[in-house]
């Protein structure tokens, strides 16, 4: 829903837009004070403009409609000449020229949804609301009648004791919605200030860890920075950043692509193609490459030993030296393995994933005064030396070294490359070892114990630029991992920061589970996986787990991804069958951004308890 002021062009009806359904017939109010200052003229009769980030869920706004069309309605502000569009939440009857009342039921940063109140409703909602305050002995403020319109649109007792912790609270947290002060005390989330924030920023979808992750990483390696010439500052910050990266470190056991079995990973029908494309160049008299016809990797081909990488050496031959071009299902399968390898590597934390040719010639030379193991020199070299063995081994060395090869280490952009990649290894995911057991319980308590280790490091030298700067960003983590932390009394839920090829994504996993008793088995129970991928867009999947039966919808932002999805598909089919499950999978030709008050936690609310449950993240 775009919201367009006066002189803004009106809003195009394919702009993607959602209206959030809904079956209560109640209305969220908002104080009209709250309502005055945002949308009508000061006491002195100026007018001010009012701006999108102002609205707040169940505010009011009152105007004249100027426009009427299909689910969209513009209105001109009361005391006002300015005009906004947004969506309309239901079909109305409206005419042009009515003075009207709506209720915002979304806002977003780029968009509103309104609800249109009709004239009858209002007066007998408020004199319910008005009783209830008297009998409470509370004043009939519009804040507090909007507090007990909320608590009636949720269906919970309006009782004194409620209602006055309540409007104690909203006094407390003037910056809180009754919306979301209702809403979080019905979920039993602790109201504080820092929670009030997460839960603003889950609605804004700004909530994300890989986000935070991006913007904290150049300022931590920025630290190692020569401070006005204070080297032994910038020592003892290394000393201290290196001794993170080198706690609890995570020995990768991930082999490398020479050791992967091609069979574990590609059906025979895939081998069998490049068996194919091996077998017709040997049998091509006329190539000039007569070599192709000793491929060695033949013999592993056929009895089922060869690796991924040397099944792609043999289709990089193949590649490069056939006279006429692979065929499409041939350059698929190329990339497919390309894709395999790669993630090996990205899992494994090899350097020649992140390092170009030139950055790790750079690497190896500034490496050099530290006597490097020739066989790790070669890795280096080579590209496939890991982040893990490089920072132990900088651990071993660094402190027994002299001169100046540390000042001339931390004068290094490459140097400050490797410390930075280093913590993002850390902190986001692969798939690769999201399948390893307990890996996301593993993952969330190092990346607490990370967050006060930085935190402390800045603590003990104030005198550091960014120091400020990194206790805000490391407080905004640990809120949000705390923030988590009280959802996970209501669901299983948690934020995926991954790792990708060439852009980072992001990934919300809930699971949603009985709200009474415990799962019985081969009972069901649902999963949504959301995903935010930069080149890709947004992805919504659902999923409904029963037994080995796996019914899988997918909504998908990108007319691009839904392509992407639809060749793929018989992959995750095969790829889900080889693991023992049936999947019945569709695709949407539509999609809606899911919002986190109304498809989350709304549709997720307890009428007690809900029971927590594990969710092997690999099916």
């Amino acid at each position: 829903m775009d919201l367009n002021q006066t002189g803004f062009s009106h809003s195009s009806a394919s702009n993607k837009n959602k209206i959030t359904s809904s079956t209560s017939n109640k209305y969220n109010y908002a104080s009209d004070d709250s309502v005055k200052n945002t949308f009508n003229p000061s006491s002195e009769g100026k007018q001010r403009e009012f701006h999108l980030s102002e609205v707040k869920q169940g505010q009011l706004i009152k105007g004249e409609i100027v426009d009427h069309r299909y689910q969209e309605v513009s209105i001109r502000v009361e005391n006002s000449q300015q005009v906004l569009t947004a969506r309309l939440h239901g079909v109305n009857s409206l005419s042009i020229g009515e003075e009207a009342v709506f209720v915002v039921t979304e806002a977003h940063p780029d968009r509103l949804v309104l609800q249109y109140i009709p004239k009858e409703s209002k007066p007998l909602l408020d004199s319910t609301a008005e009783k209830a305050l008297i009998a409470a002995g509370l004043s009939k403020t519009e804040q507090n009648i909007a507090i007990v319109l909320e608590l009636l649109n949720q269906r919970m007792s309006v009782d004194k004791q409620t209602l006055q912790q309540l409007i104690r609270l909203s006094h407390s947290h003037k910056e809180i919605t009754p919306q979301a002060l209702v809403l979080m005390h019905k979920l039993n989330i602790p109201i504080t200030k820092e929670n009030i924030s997460q839960y603003e920023a889950y609605q804004t979808r700004t909530h994300q860890l890989s986000e935070a992750f991006h913007e904290l990483l150049p300022n931590i390696t920025s630290l190692l920075n020569t401070q006005n010439g204070k080297s032994e500052l910038s020592a003892q910050i290394h000393g201290d950043l290196l001794h993170l990266l080198q706690s609890d470190i995570a020995v990768e056991d991930t082999p490398l692509a020479s050791e992967l079995p091609a069979a574990d990973y590609l059906n025979k029908d895939e081998l069998l193609q490049v068996e194919y494309y091996i077998r017709q160049k040997s049998e091509d008299r006329h190539s000039a490459f007569t070599h192709i016809n000793e491929d060695p990797n033949l013999p592993k081909l056929q009895n089922g030993t060869i690796s991924l990488q040397e099944l792609m050496q043999s289709l990089i031959g193949i590649k490069n030296q056939a006279t006429e071009p692979f065929l499409d299902a041939g350059y698929q399968l190329f990339d497919r393995i390309s894709d395999l390898i790669f993630r090996n590597q990205q899992s494994r934390g090899e350097v020649g994933v992140i390092f170009n040719k030139s950055e790790l010639v750079q690497l190896s030379d500034i490496l050099q005064p530290l006597e490097l193991p020739d066989q790790l020199k070669d890795q280096i070299k080579a590209g496939t030396a890991t982040l893990p063995e490089l920072i132990t081994l900088l651990g071993q060395k660094l402190p027994h070294v002299g001169g100046d090869i540390l000042p001339s280490l931390l004068s290094s952009p490459v140097y400050h490359k490797l410390l930075e990649e280093g913590l993002r290894h850390r902190w986001f995911l692969t798939p690769d070892r999201l399948e390893k057991a307990d890996h996301i319980r593993n993952y969330y308590e190092t990346l607490q114990t990370d967050i006060d280790k930085l935190k402390e490091m800045v603590k003990n030298h104030p005198e550091l630029e960014d120091a400020a700067k990194i206790t805000s960003q490391g407080d905004k983590l640990q809120d949000n991992v705390n923030f988590m932390k009280s959802l996970q009394e209501l669901f299983s839920y948690v934020q995926l920061p991954l790792q990708g090829k060439e852009k980072n994504a992001h990934g919300d996993l809930y699971v949603f589970s009985r709200k009474r008793g415990k799962q019985m088995v081969g009972e069901a129970f649902t999963v949504l996986l959301h995903l935010t991928m930069p080149s890709l867009g947004d992805a919504d999947i659902h999923i409904t787990l029963k037994e080995r039966n796996i019914k899988a919808t997918f909504y998908l932002e990108s007319a691009l991804s839904r392509t992407i999805m639809k060749e793929n598909l018989p992959l995750l089919e095969k790829a889900l069958e080889k693991k023992g499950y049936q999947l019945n999978a569709s695709i949407e030709e539509t999609y809606e951004r899911l919002d986190f008050t109304q498809d989350i936690l709304k549709h997720n609310q307890p009428h007690s308890q809900l029971d927590r449950y594990t969710f092997d993240i690999r099916t």
